[in-house]
């Protein structure tokens, strides 16, 4: 969700409307509305626009003073939204270096936004800057929302990079970040759940390296990953509960789905390296998606629990196993009438997808709705 540059900004705003109807138009509250109502409707692509053009009005009007600083925060902010980070370097510096004069925006807002821009083209310096400001945030518990969205973009980029320690040190922080119970934070920290626990599992070596012994006799201290995965699932339920319009599917089911399938991944790896893994209430669909190891595609089908054990050909690189969410919808007789995969987790994901729509689409007369996949 976009953030708007501050209190400061927007009561400077909402004053200057009610002189501006006996006056001459002024062009930076005219972009300013159409760039509010691009926001609103979702179009970021006229947001941006409409930023450019506010920000210029205002450096027309007023030089660096006035909501100059505000309006380079905002245009920084939406082009950070758009994956633009490299273009949103430059707003977001004048609002840094504009709010630390003493403009109309909070030094600390500032910093979160150009932590982000910097993780584009000086990442060191974007990181630096970015726990010592999350570090702030924390100690004020002003603009959580803002830090929490600069975590997950910090964490999402050293995972990708396989800088596991520092992506955990992030997605935790996302975790603490996202503390409330309405809808948006609940599901907004089960998403933090499950980038942690992915992390986690990256940086697990222990659970990676056990030999397998053929034996089920160790019970695997938890490196973290179980928990968080865990945590998201219980986070996300009661609102993944709630049917969508239509039979819709819900982005809170998105999210309850996407907790699933990495927590039987995460369960399915360490059973296969032999560590003992406690029963699961989750109905389990076992997929293969290697078409070269001489296993059937669909080995199990639908079992209650214990969970299928991933055959050793079926683990991948440090992720181990992958496995799907599939959303299933039955009739009155029990039938299959819908079924599609909704979340995937681990290695060689679009396989696994193809395997998983093939698998899944079959007709089990009797079969129940499988517990582990969101309501319909």
């Amino acid at each position: 969700m976009l953030r708007f540059a501050g209190a400061a900004a927007l009561v400077w705003v909402l004053g200057a409307l009610g002189a501006s109807a006996q006056t001459t138009p002024n062009p930076v509250i005219q972009h300013y509305r159409a760039y509010q109502a691009a926001i609103q409707a979702g179009d970021l692509a006229t947001a941006e626009a409409e930023a450019v053009a506010a920000l210029a009005a205002s450096e027309a009007r007023s030089g660096d003073g006035g909501n100059t600083a505000a309006l380079a925060l905002n245009l920084a902010n939406v082009q950070l939204e758009r994956g633009r980070a490299r273009e949103a370097l430059p707003a977001a510096q004048r609002a840094f270096g504009l709010a630390q004069a003493g403009g109309a925006v909070d030094p600390l807002a500032a910093s979160l936004t150009l932590g982000r821009a910097e993780l584009a083209t000086a990442r060191a310096d974007g990181e630096r800057r970015l726990f010592q400001a999350i570090a702030e945030v924390e100690r004020r518990g002003e603009f959580k929302d803002e830090a929490f969205e600069a975590a997950m973009a910090m964490g999402r980029l050293q995972l990708d990079d396989d800088d596991a320690g520092d992506a955990t040190r992030s997605f935790g922080a996302a975790v603490r970040l996202a503390a409330g119970d309405d809808d948006v934070h609940r599901i907004s920290r089960a998403s933090a759940h499950i980038a942690h626990g992915m992390a986690l599992m990256v940086d697990d070596a222990p659970g990676r390296t056990r030999p397998q012994t053929g034996e089920v006799l160790i019970d695997r201290p938890s490196g973290g990953a179980d928990g968080a995965f865990a945590a998201s699932l219980e986070a996300s339920l009661p609102l993944a509960l709630r049917p969508g319009p239509n039979g819709a599917f819900t982005s809170a089911q998105a999210v309850y789905a996407r907790a699933l399938a990495w927590e039987s991944a995460h369960r399915a790896n360490l059973r296969s390296m032999g560590w003992r893994q406690a029963p699961t209430d989750a109905r389990s669909l076992l997929l293969d998606g290697d078409t070269e190891d001489g296993l059937p595609p669909c080995a199990f089908g639908v079992r209650t629990e214990p969970g299928p054990i991933f055959p050793a050909q079926m683990r991948n690189g440090r992720y181990g196993a992958s496995a799907v969410a599939v959303r299933v919808r039955t009739n009155a007789a029990g039938e299959i009438v819908e079924a599609a995969t909704v979340a995937l987790a681990g290695a060689k994901r679009w396989r696994m997808r193809l395997i998983a729509s093939r698998c899944a689409g079959r007709r089990e007369t009797g079969m129940s709705r499988p517990a582990a996949v969101a309501p319909a």
